[in-house]
């Protein structure tokens, strides 16, 4: 069953129910949400991720490092800098930090809601990386951003959809207005 109906119908009323789309994050290269389940799809199947995911979870973390050169740090909770987020991806150094909270969260909690709570926080961020997000902003000229070119909506998708594919999130997504 694709997701992508119920995420577009998400954003389609993000931006119908808003007068004026109130960007989340920086403008990227815009892309539909067919496009980014798609990303979501191949990126599960290239790295074998399914509903064992979490026990391998730290494989995962050298399997990115080795092929892709991504590094994904665990910050420990007391240094975790970053107050007003769960997790950040630096484009420039193409690495992904996570407090080991989010971590712990991700791979030693029985409860299904907090394993997918942290694994949205893990999957937010590596959407960044793989939908090649940087800090470059593309020219539009004076014409607002909308939803297809922000990289948190974007990043949100690909979360979602990675998510939806392991089996840890329904195709029914909640609507805020």
């Amino acid at each position: 069953m694709r997701i992508a109906k119920v995420i577009d119908e998400k954003k389609n009323n993000l931006d119908t129910y808003s007068k004026k789309y109130e960007p989340r994050g920086k403008r990227v290269r815009p892309l539909t949400t067919k496009q980014i389940e798609g990303s979501a799809k191949v990126f599960c199947q290239k790295f074998n991720i399914d509903d064992k995911f979490p026990d391998k979870f730290y494989d995962f973390i050298d399997e990115l490092s080795s092929k892709l050169n991504v590094s994904i740090e665990i910050v420990d909770d007391d240094t975790w800098g970053f107050h007003v987020t769960n997790g950040h991806y630096d484009p420039s150094s193409f690495t992904i930090r996570l407090p080991e909270r989010i971590v712990n969260q991700a791979t030693q909690t029985k409860d299904k809601d907090l394993m997918s709570e942290a694994l949205e926080v893990v999957f937010h961020e590596l959407g960044h990386f793989t939908l090649a997000h940087t800090a470059v902003l593309h020219d539009a000229g004076d014409r607002p951003l909308n939803s297809q070119e922000d990289a948190e909506v974007q990043a949100d998708v690909f979360a979602e959809s990675v998510l939806f594919y392991i089996g840890l999130k329904s195709p029914q997504m909640e609507f805020d207005f």
